[in-house]
């Protein structure tokens, strides 16, 4: 018989064997004529690849050729072509996704050899990725792994909340951080990179001094990046400053208005603070020293710790009476020792007689006596009456108690000046409406024209003064 068998086998693996043709020469089918070249090719199945032949003209080639010189017998070997990706989370927390889960007929996580699987690092909140392990880069993330085996990958991660801590070092104060955490982290916490405001709160009577440990030290307020656990303090600086008066000479006593301000202790002001100042002199007010101006009242603007000096007069007691030897006495006046002594009988020659006066020998009698007393008295001196100024007249000048049109003069509201209450009668209650206005306790006064004394747009403590004056009958009248 000129009819050769070719027989086809699977060896290792998965997979078929095709033969072409089926047969030749008039054959059976699977037979061929001697010498006859049958076409064998080896068709893997899913997940597998073709290994080399066995018994085939050519092994290491798919399709080949089979020579039918006898019967042959050929073996297709294949092999699995499934590798594993096999996804791990190091250190931190975090997960790994790959994509797509699988391919080329493979099972969940294998893939073809030479497939190249993307792979992700997914950190968990609070952390971030920091690196890979066995990836074809594990620099980058998402990154590849190309399967030429079973590959094994570790993501590795780090966490991402970072502890803002705030201090207050120099002074009293607080900080406040915008906003307390981010990113899910714990409050006071924020992720890496994440830039968190810090606000310097200072304390009454202080002032925000530099920062330390922030981006920017020296604004307020500022940005802390969180590339790490970090932590920043705040200064605080006083802003407190002593305000000293000082009496320079005479007699008197100073008023502040008002007596502090900003939270400082009494007798305190923030730096720049304009305060009030009032001399009160038991003589005369003669000027400042220190002052803003040199009427008074007047004011002093606060620069670090401050001192004022008033100077004052000193005035006679108007009610005293001087003693007369104290006072000159005029050339032109008989000292009281040439007084002529109407009890005394005048001899010619002691008392020189005017050509009407009569005989020295004659006895003193009314006549005689008259004319030298009415001489003498025109010409004593009467130190009460020369030493003794002109006093100072009535009440209303020096303790006025209901304002009068020559003494106060009204303004174009009808009611006197000084009168912020509107009752017509200028008092000290007015005064202290002034100084709740200046203080801005009150929005506005009832009479705000009348209560604006110094006629300057304003009701502060400089009209309050000006009326205590006035009360005080240190001022004949208020300015008009």
């Amino acid at each position: 018989s000129n009819c050769y068998t070719l027989t086809t086998n699977v060896g290792a693996g998965s997979g078929s064997v095709l033969t072409s043709p089926k047969s030749a020469g008039g054959c059976p089918n699977g037979q061929y004529p001697y010498g006859y070249t049958a076409a064998v090719s080896a068709e893997p199945a899913p997940g597998f690849v073709w290994a080399p032949w066995s018994g085939t003209d050519n092994d290491v080639a798919n399709p080949t050729l089979v020579t039918m010189n006898a019967d042959r017998k050929v073996t297709a070997n294949f092999a699995s072509n499934c590798y594993t990706l096999t996804t791990n989370a190091g250190a931190g927390s975090g997960s790994v996704l790959t994509s797509p889960k699988s391919a080329g007929g493979c099972a969940s996580d294998q893939y073809p050899y030479g497939y190249a699987v993307a792979i992700a690092a997914q950190p968990a909140t609070g952390s971030i990725w920091t690196s890979w392990s066995g990836t074809d880069n594990d620099g980058t993330n998402p990154t590849t792994i190309t399967m030429n085996g079973d590959r094994k990958v570790t993501a590795s991660f780090a966490g991402n909340c970072f502890a803002l801590t705030t201090n207050v070092g120099a002074g009293s104060g607080s900080v406040l951080t915008a906003p307390l955490s981010a990113g899910g982290c714990p409050n006071g916490q924020y992720p890496y990179g994440y830039a968190a405001a810090v606000s310097a709160q200072p304390a009454a009577g202080f002032v925000w001094a530099p920062w330390s440990g922030t981006d920017n030290n020296g604004v307020n307020p500022t940005l802390v990046t969180m590339n790490a656990d970090r932590k920043v303090t705040a200064n605080f600086e006083s802003n407190c400053f002593s305000l000293k008066t000082v009496v320079g000479s005479g007699s008197g006593s100073i008023m502040t208005v008002p007596t502090s301000n900003g939270g400082c202790p009494p007798g305190q002001y923030p730096d720049g603070f304009r305060v009030a100042i009032l001399a009160q002199p038991t003589g005369n007010f003669l000027n400042w020293s220190g002052a803003n101006g040199g009427g008074n009242p007047t004011t002093v603007t606060i620069k670090g710790h401050t001192t004022i000096t008033a100077f004052f007069a000193e005035t006679p007691d108007p009610t005293a009476t001087p003693k007369p030897t104290a006072k000159p006495t005029p050339t032109n006046e008989p000292k009281p020792t040439d007084e002529p002594k109407p009890t005394s009988t005048p001899g010619p020659t002691k008392t020189p007689v005017p050509t009407s006066t009569p005989k020295p020998t004659s006895t003193a009698g009314p006549t005689a006596t008259k004319a030298p007393e009415a001489t003498a008295t025109a010409t004593k001196p009467k130190p009460i009456a020369t030493a003794t100024p002109t006093a100072p007249k009535g009440e209303p000048t020096s303790t006025p108690t209901k304002p009068s049109p020559t003494m106060t003069p009204t303004p174009t509201a009808a009611f006197p000046a000084g009168d912020a209450n509107c009752d017509w009668v200028v008092n000290t209650i007015d005064a202290i409406y002034m100084l709740q206005a200046g203080a801005g306790l009150l929005e506005a006064v009832p009479c705000p024209t009348a209560a604006d004394v110094d006629l300057n747009g304003v009701v502060d403590a400089i009209d309050a003064m000006l009326t205590l004056q006035y009360r005080a009958g240190l001022l004949a009248s208020l300015p008009t």
